[in-house]
């Protein structure tokens, strides 16, 4: 039989910017995670309305995704004795 803790992810906070989002989340055993990701338009044409948002002129990062760089995503998981 395994004893192997799975953890029970709560998320904490939610975080939007203009070409980004990130989301935390926490475990009872006092593991964290976070996920960020940058807007994909050509995966999800509404996050154009974030990015057209974010003021004028649009930021630089803004204005590299709508030229086609790739989004950017990173996840983070952090154990509770502070591995990852």
């Amino acid at each position: 039989m395994s004893t192997e803790h799975k953890h029970a992810w709560q998320m904490t906070m939610h975080l939007d910017g203009c070409h980004w989002y990130a989301t935390h989340y926490a475990c009872e055993c006092g593991a964290s995670a976070s996920v960020r990701d940058e807007r994909d338009f050509k995966e999800d044409p509404y996050s154009l309305i974030w990015m057209e948002d974010c003021g004028e002129p649009a930021c630089l990062r803004c204005a590299e995704l709508m030229d086609g760089a790739e989004p950017e995503h990173v996840k983070e998981i952090v154990e509770a004795n502070g591995g990852h």
